[in-house]
């Protein structure tokens, strides 16, 4: 089996700091965390950067890439927990890490290569369209979305923001190269046999999470209805990245939890992954700036190859 990468930046400039009980193996520019039926939660990032003055406390964005504005010239100085309870081990061990972000820093320098200002956005704009979920039928305001049946799909550029509950539905994603941002106001929605989120073509999408959060599950085995190979209850063919100030449970009964074949990226918010298989299967790199995460998966963690 494969061992999984996580991209950080503490691990690239030497600062991450390791505890005995956890096993890491080390190659250039990952930390490879070896995982196995057991929980796993990062608190607070393994890549942080937090481009303002001041502390930990501090909640703005780091300096964004060029393609952005607001980047910011000072910062501080961030520490992060990390918690790991290795198969097998009845005890869970912590340990701290403490990371340089001045705005001269490379680890800044890095952050905004990998995290754009747009990947820590959680507001819902008042234009959004809004989808109503119901197992009697799929309310739709405003363009850009269509239902059949219990199925949504998501044809345009925009922001959707979704409430109420499907037993057995999905979500999809198929634009024209656009950026997407799926906003789960308490939305609930479970697919039967595939994902409850299916992303097959995007620039990129945004899962914000409010308050009230939100459920994306996948129930019985997997059946295929394409090419793809569908085995996550989140399943996405572009570049995603979750936010937001609530919990998203992803629950797969037969497979993976999210499977990205792009870059897979983390900036805030609660995320608890339950699944049969891998927590999170990435093609290219998970990142994770900011939020807590808790894995219980009946394989890897993380796993990402970083093609």
């Amino acid at each position: 089996m494969q061992e999984k990468e996580i991209r950080t930046i503490q691990e690239k400039h030497g600062r991450a700091s390791k505890s005995p009980q956890t096993v890491h193996h080390r190659k250039e520019r990952g930390i490879y965390m070896k995982k196995t039926t057991s929980s796993m939660i990062f608190l607070t990032a393994l890549c942080i950067a937090l481009a303002s003055c001041g502390s930990a406390q501090n909640t703005q964005a780091p300096a964004a890439s060029a393609d952005n504005t607001g980047i910011s010239d000072t910062a501080g100085t961030t520490t992060a927990a990390q918690e790991t309870t290795p198969a097998g081990k009845g005890e869970t061990t912590t340990s701290a890490i403490a990371v340089d972000v001045s705005a001269n820093s490379p680890a800044a320098a890095d952050m905004s290569e990998m995290f754009t200002t747009r990947d820590y956005e959680i507001g819902c704009p008042d234009d959004s369209t809004e989808v109503a979920l119901s197992d009697s039928g799929i309310t739709i305001t405003g363009g850009g979305a269509s239902a059949s049946g219990s199925t949504v799909t998501i044809t345009e550029a925009g922001s959707y923001k979704f409430t109420g509950t499907l037993a057995n539905g999905q979500i999809i994603v198929d634009t024209d190269d656009a950026k997407v941002q799926i906003v789960l106001d308490g939305a609930s929605a479970t697919c039967t046999g595939s994902a409850a989120l299916y992303v097959k073509n995007a620039d990129k999408v945004f899962v914000t999470t409010t308050d009230a959060g939100g459920t994306l599950a996948s129930a019985g085995e997997f059946t295929q209805t394409d090419d793809s190979k569908v085995d996550g209850a989140v399943f996405t063919k572009s570049d995603i990245t979750f936010n937001g100030a609530g919990t998203l449970t992803v629950t797969s009964e037969a497979g993976h939890g999210i499977v990205g074949k792009d870059d897979v990226k983390f900036t805030s918010g609660t995320y608890a992954i339950t699944s049969a298989k891998k927590g999170i299967d990435c093609n290219e790199s998970v990142r994770i700036a900011n939020g807590n995460i808790t894995i219980n998966s009946g394989s890897d963690g993380i796993h990402a190859d970083n093609t």
